[in-house]
């Protein structure tokens, strides 16, 4: 599997239009905008990158994935991709630790409040204040 920045000709492979524009405007915010290309097509993935104090080194926030499974399944090409971006950590929204991840589950450290009866789905930040105002 590969991982690269996502290229305006990936929207055509992707399953719809708002995905594509989603990683367009996403990238224009300053976020990192990738594919990660599997024989079942592109799988996009969405980083906020912000640095770690007093390092030249950066954490990643997943902003957007498809669905969380997708992080997990390809957390190892999609961490060395930012690996060799200096981003060292990389953080996701979870309800408890995530099955086939290492790392730490911070319980109530960044709770996320919505309005209206339907819960958002884990790991779409996408048009959040977090991101476009880099909260």
């Amino acid at each position: 599997m590969r991982v690269r920045a996502y290229r305006g000709e990936d929207a055509d492979r992707l399953q719809d239009a708002a995905e594509a524009t989603l990683l367009t405007d996403h990238a224009a915010y300053g976020c990192l905008s990738l594919v990660c290309e599997t024989p079942d097509g592109l799988i996009p993935f969405v980083f906020s990158l912000r640095g770690l104090r007093r390092t030249p080194l950066s954490y990643a926030q997943l902003v957007y994935c498809r669905d969380t499974d997708d992080f997990v399944r390809l957390a190892g090409p999609v961490g060395r991709y930012l690996l060799r971006r200096r981003s060292v950590l990389t953080m996701i929204d979870s309800d408890g630790p995530a099955p086939g991840l290492t790392g730490k589950f911070l319980k109530d450290r960044w709770p996320r409040y919505y309005l209206g009866p339907n819960r958002p789905r884990p790991n779409d930040l996408a048009y959040t204040e977090a991101v476009v105002l880099g909260v």
